[in-house]
């Protein structure tokens, strides 16, 4: 919210940040900040490698890489809890199998 003399308090509409402009007027400094639009970027659960697919062959490579040879760990971590309980472990790994390989559930990342 900004406070102006004429208008109280203004809500500004975040979700359309690129069309507004503000100007900051002072005695000494006038001052035009650029307001650039953020791209959000969605990964899908189960997707370890971070590749923006998948779940595929790769996550499970990479979730097998983590769990059993020190690989890179997932980031955001809770993209490869595949099974949502507790910490990521050898049942995320076998529900990850059962869902490419088996028709099993979809992951349910948290």
């Amino acid at each position: 919210y900004f406070t102006t003399a004429n208008a109280g308090i203004t809500p500004i509409d975040t979700t359309s940040f690129a069309s507004l402009s503000l100007n900051l007027d002072a005695e000494y400094l006038d001052y035009v900040p650029r307001v650039q639009p953020a791209a959000v970027i969605v990964r899908p659960c189960g997707d370890i490698d971070g590749d923006l697919t998948g779940p595929d062959i790769s996550d499970l490579t990479a979730l097998i890489n983590y769990l059993f040879t020190g690989g890179d760990e997932p980031y955001p971590l809770w993209i490869g809890n595949i099974d949502g309980v507790n910490d990521i472990n050898v049942a995320d790994l076998t529900y990850l199998v059962s869902y490419m390989f088996q028709g099993g559930p979809l992951p349910v990342c948290q």
